[in-house]
């Protein structure tokens, strides 16, 4: 399967509809499509040959959405810098995944020279802000790349070919790059549109910083449903209140963190946000108080909330909305994190693997086709989490995830009703 299906798909079926919305311009898919695969054309012209990682260090923009698609397309692979780390660690994941190619914003620009002496594959730094006089010393203008060159073809990278690189510490310390094919983007996109009732009517506000694999995610569902999409450079209370009441927002996926401060924004009773249809969360636990507000302040909202982790490419288990209703069939889910996204096979098993019955403490254990193809350049740590590669094709994707599930109810994982 290709990873660039669901944008190819959108800009034929949703062509001339809105697709990305970015401080205040608005594409249509086919031009969406169009400056993809122009900025494909304009990597494979800087040199980058297929398999070549392409860096991105920047805050939430157009330029960001259009790389996640425009790798692939390029037949390169992209990795996603966290931008909450400190320089060594930016260092070592750039060295560790030896990108090509950099790409920052205006936030980042200052950060560039240092990067690109620690990091000597590095051999192109693309500017992808709007103040040019920011622009890093001879960078390349991720714009002129868009407007120079004819579109590219679709180079169809596809099936288990790895497409990007998410930095993940889990529970060990150093990041690793968590290896996601086409296949696992590809079935990603099916997988949620469904339990997150995402669709072409769907309008939605992605906050969530998009080089975390829960915002990737999202992107990768709505571009699939050819949805609207509007997206904020970074996540602002009041600035997300005052977007969704304008612009009738109808989805987001929120931490709750996020949450909370919106809640508490003040004149958050003055928004009108009876436009929201679906609230996702995720990403950590969800205290129990901070939902009832929510849910008491937003009564016709459907939450939903999303469980799982990067190496899974953020598809684990969820809870939907009827599992929110405290009178409704399905109480006690409320505060688990929920049943098996379609697709996907969770166990509970203790240390020997053996399989634990429901209540138990112990590791989550998911197999489906989200989950990661192994870290990169780590085949030792590959083996200890991704059980069965080379053994058995058909159980390739079998993973024991380091994640514990403590007593604590609302981590618990719910068993009723498979």
């Amino acid at each position: 399967m290709l990873a660039t299906h669901g944008l190819r798909r959108a800009a034929r079926v949703r062509g001339g509809h809105p697709g990305i919305e970015f401080e205040g311009v608005t594409r249509s898919w086919a031009t969406v499509e169009d400056r993809v695969a122009r900025a494909a054309a304009g990597l494979r012209a800087l040199g980058l040959q297929r398999g070549d990682r392409v860096a991105v260090l920047s805050e939430n923009s157009t330029a960001f959405f259009e790389l996640y698609w425009a790798a692939p397309w390029a037949d390169l692979i992209m990795a996603s810098l966290n931008t909450r780390w400190a320089m060594p660690e930016m260092i070592a994941a750039l060295q560790d995944c030896a990108a090509t190619a950099l790409v920052v914003d205006a936030a980042f620009a200052p950060l560039a020279e240092q990067l690109v002496k620690a990091c000597p594959s590095v051999r192109h730094v693309i500017y992808a802000g709007s103040d040019l006089a920011a622009a890093p010393s001879g960078a390349r203008e991720y714009e002129a790349l868009v407007a120079e060159n004819q579109p590219l073809a679709d180079q169809e990278r596809g099936g288990g070919e790895v497409v990007h690189l998410f930095y993940t510490s889990g529970t060990t310390g150093q990041s690793k790059g968590a290896m996601l094919t086409s296949d696992n983007v590809f079935f990603t996109g099916l997988m949620i549109a469904s339990p997150f009732a995402l669709s072409a009517r769907t309008n939605a506000l992605c906050v969530m910083p998009m080089f975390h694999v829960g915002a990737g995610t999202f992107l990768v569902g709505l571009t699939f449903a050819a949805s609207g999409i509007a997206i904020a450079r970074r996540f602002d209370a009041a600035d997300a209140l005052k977007t969704i009441a304008e612009r009738r927002i109808t989805h987001s996926v929120l931490v709750p963190a996020m949450i909370n401060q919106m809640l508490n924004s003040p004149n958050v009773e003055s928004y009108d946000l009876t436009c929201m249809e679906r609230l996702i969360y995720g990403a950590s636990p969800m205290p129990p108080a901070l939902l009832k507000r929510a849910m008491e302040k937003m009564p016709g909202v459907g939450f939903n909330q999303g469980y799982s982790m990067t190496e899974t490419t953020a598809t684990g288990a969820c809870l939907l909305p009827q599992d929110h209703q405290p009178d409704g069939p399905y109480p006690h889910r409320m505060h688990s994190v929920g049943q098996p996204v379609a697709g996907n096979d969770l166990e509970i098993r203790d240390p020997s693997g053996k399989v634990l019955p429901a209540g138990e403490v112990g590791e989550v254990c998911i197999r489906g086709p989200g989950v990661m193809a192994g870290y990169w350049n780590k085949p030792a740590e590959t083996a200890a989490a991704v059980k069965g590669v080379a053994t058995h094709r058909r159980r390739r994707q079998a993973r024991c995830g380091r994640l514990s599930l403590y007593r604590r109810s609302h981590q618990r994982h719910d068993h009723h009703g498979w």
